[in-house]
């Protein structure tokens, strides 16, 4: 630990110049993190940065009915508020039709759901950004640090899982548009390929699609959530660092030790496995009656053409030449969420697996302790947006299910023997997303271990020559007061030293290997020093 007070520095001699040039680092940031300009500029983003965005979300092709030249429009002006459109928008694309001197461009806008939810997030920034000036120009430090900033923190997530959702939108949007706005259905009569995109007549030329205005409202996402995360660091440390650093000395106390970075590396190498397991299981990672040859049809088309509304597990009873069958279909996440996941969760095992190695081994170097703890962080950031991701997939998907798989009029399912309406079970898949959740909270914390990790018998051996030099010099002038005042002191039993069992929480008495001099360590928040802890 760098900083153990508003005032107080400690440097181990043991880590070397290394160390030292890390923690004056750290100071320099923190100290820029407290000042007030700094917060007022951070508020000042984000308060100019959410209107910005405020005005983009609700402005064309962000927002409202989608685009046409004056050549050529799409007839149905309520086209991508139906709720068919919603499941694969946004999409752009520049079309050329015969007739028409230029391309023409046609797009949809986000769904109301990323709307709403990117909507609300931008508000309550513009609203906190506002307070944070309020408060500090009357000098409120306390109510900034203790309520604005884990406003701020939360607000920092709720950008950054918008900057998923809109990510994962746009790729579908984006796909279904290079592929020609096309879906294969299942009817009596087989698979049909179904055209979900009034754009198909008069087309000279390829369909372009240009996504770029989406991706740059992306990039403005995840921008604001950055400038949220540090203005909420800058909050914190306003009146002082104290109550955070206790507050960080308790959350890493257990962390930081060797035995603590291997116990939670065991527990993400268990929560990589699980999850690696359960993506690959049925429904989550597998679909199910797809053969014609099973008793209840096969009745499902490949799940991979409607990437766009999965994933979903119903049961439905059907009948067949006189007799009831009682059926189970499901279609599991979308290949994209499911690679996406699976990478995360192999690099997770296996930095994790390397870390426990070593733990166990005893073979930590302090360099490869901290790149660890920075890979960890990121891929925690990862797993949160696998975990966005994958609700937004299942609110999807559920919806769909609930809706009877009608959309825009169009049964996109043929369930001539169905007997039964749809029972939708969609609770299975929130198993998958509550693994996101877990595997990126041990992620987190693997990193608050590592990075402050230390070994004490190494890194917190004694206090520097420089500590020792002070002491005697302070013991000189102590005993030149006394003498001066004629005042005697009575001398402990035990050489001028506290016992251990005397000694604060935390606290050890250690003796020099060259010397024999003893001197303390607290073995929680690292501090050290010749002089027994009061």
């Amino acid at each position: 630990s760098c900083v153990t007070s508003d005032s107080t520095t400690k440097s181990f001699p043991a880590r070397g110049t290394h160390q030292q040039v890390m923690c004056s680092t750290f100071e320099d940031f923190v100290s820029a993190l407290k000042s007030k300009i700094t917060l007022w500029i951070l508020a000042i983003i984000c308060i100019c940065a959410s209107v910005v965005m405020i005005a983009f979300t609700f402005s064309k092709p962000f927002f409202g009915p989608q685009l046409g030249g004056d050549c050529w429009r799409i007839t149905d002006s309520d086209y991508c508020t139906k709720d068919l459109a919603l499941y694969y928008s946004p999409w752009r694309a520049l079309i050329k039709r015969q007739g028409c001197p230029d391309e023409v461009e046609f797009s949809c806008p986000f769904p109301e759901s990323n709307t709403i939810l990117r909507a609300v997030s931008l508000c309550l920034i513009f609203i906190m950004g506002v307070n944070t000036i309020v408060l500090s120009c009357y000098k409120q430090e306390a109510t900034i640090r203790k309520a604005i900033g884990p406003v701020m923190f939360l607000l920092s997530a709720c950008m950054f899982a918008a900057f998923c959702v809109d990510a994962n939108r746009v790729r579908i949007g984006n796909t279904l548009c290079n592929d020609g706005f096309k879906v294969t259905l299942r009817t009596e009569s087989g698979n049909q390929d179904f055209r979900i995109a009034p754009v198909g007549e008069g087309i000279t030329e390829s369909v372009t699609c240009s996504p770029g205005p989406f991706v740059g409202l992306l990039f403005g996402n995840l921008g604001l959530s950055f400038t949220c995360f540090v203005l909420f660091l800058s909050a914190i440390l306003q009146g002082g660092t104290q109550d955070f650093v206790n507050i960080w000395l308790r959350l890493r106390s257990c962390l930081k030790t060797r035995m603590g970075v291997v116990t939670v590396a065991a527990i993400n190498i268990s929560l990589a496995i699980l999850g690696i397991v359960i993506s690959n299981t049925f429904p989550i990672g597998r679909q199910q009656n797809v053969d014609d040859s099973s008793d209840c049809g096969g009745r499902i088309p490949d799940c991979e053409t409607y990437e766009f509304w999965i994933p979903y597990q119903f049961d439905v009873k059907l009948k067949f030449n006189g007799f009831d069958r009682n059926c189970s279909f499901s279609c599991p996440f979308p290949t994209t969420n499911f690679t996406f996941r699976m990478v995360i969760l192999s690099l997770s095992l296996f930095s994790s697996l390397v870390v426990l190695v070593l733990g166990i081994l005893n073979m930590f170097e302090i360099t490869i302790v901290k790149i660890a703890g920075w890979w960890q962080v990121a891929l925690a950031g990862a797993a949160f947006g696998a975990m966005c991701i994958d609700s937004d997939s299942l609110r999807v998907g559920t919806e769909i299910c609930f809706n009877n798989f009608e959309l825009s009029g169009t049964k996109f399912y043929d369930w001539s023997g169905a007997e039964e309406d749809f029972t939708c079970k969609p609770e299975v898949f929130g198993v998958m997303v509550a693994t996101d959740l877990f595997v990126c909270f041990f992620l987190w914390a693997h990193f608050i271990g590592l990075t402050t990790y230390h070994d004490a018998d190494v890194f917190l051996s004694k206090p520097s020559d420089e500590e020792k030099k002070n002491k005697e010099i302070r013991n000189v002038v102590s005993s030149s007061a006394v003498v001066q005042a004629q005042v005697v002191s009575p001398t402990p039993a035990v050489g001028h030293q506290k016992t251990d069992s005397v000694l604060p929480l935390g606290w050890e008495a250690r003796s020099d290997d060259v010397t024999g001099d003893t001197f303390y360590v607290n073995t929680m928040t690292g501090e050290q020093s010749w002089e027994p802890p009061l």
